[in-house]
């Protein structure tokens, strides 16, 4: 299928992301949805649309003015720790006919050997060794590696500049920040977030989330000990 024509979920700055790799592949964006009805669209040129009734009113008025017959596309442009909500929407776009895409940049390598699940996004400059495999839902962001026989679950994301080396297994819904490395042979468990920098050396349960060189979980604070101070 030839899909032309884009919906995008999420209005911030990954959607700029989004519509840049799309128009190099002479594909366009179309419509924006996004949960924060206070959040105009990213772009002067694109309608933006509100939440789940948002998105069937745009699938409703576009059927009605071109048919059916009329391919969508359906990308996810939500990043961080929301692996989860990211791969949710993604399956509500698959239930609804759209043309779910993995979008991969021409700048990336990417091994023949390697195996990429549907929806998920390699961007600017990435590097995936030999039989890597990546679930889908995933985004790898810019100039980011993953060395060989690594293995990701469903929603994950690398952010820019983070380095998988070797052998690294990494479960579903897991956030990589940048710069961060992961040193050969370890698991991170599902929903575990990986801080901006770290260098992680041992495995690093679900649920957890690890900052520092040698990475270290983060303290937990009680609220009632934290002084808010309001902006003047």
């Amino acid at each position: 299928m030839n899909t032309k024509e884009f919906l995008v979920w999420g209005g911030r700055g990954h959607a700029k992301v989004i519509r840049d790799l799309l128009a190099l592949n002479h594909r366009q964006v179309v419509a924006i949805i996004d949960n924060d009805r206070d959040l105009p669209s990213p772009f002067p040129d694109v309608n933006i649309f509100y939440g789940e009734e948002g998105f069937r009113t745009f699938l409703k008025s576009r059927v009605n003015i071109v048919g059916s017959e009329m391919s969508l596309g359906g990308v996810v442009a939500i990043g961080g720790a929301k692996g989860k909500e990211r791969a949710d929407i993604y399956q509500l776009m698959i239930k609804e006919g759209l043309d779910v895409k993995t979008l991969i940049h021409s700048s990336s390598i990417i091994t023949s050997s390697t195996l990429v699940g549907e929806g998920s996004q390699i961007l600017a400059n990435v590097f995936v060794g030999s039989e890597v495999v990546i679930g889908d839902f995933c985004i790898l962001n810019s100039s980011s590696s993953i060395d060989h026989d690594c293995s990701l679950g469903v929603g994950v994301h690398i952010a820019p500049g983070a380095v998988l080396a070797g052998e690294v297994v990494v479960d579903d819904y897991v956030f990589i920040g940048a710069n961060a490395t992961i040193l050969p042979g370890l698991k991170i468990g599902s929903g575990a977030v990986i801080g901006a920098g770290a260098v992680v050396t041992r495995d690093v349960p679900s649920g957890l989330c690890v900052a520092g060189s040698p990475a270290v979980p983060l303290k937990k604070f009680s609220l009632r000990r934290i002084k808010i101070k309001k902006w003047s």
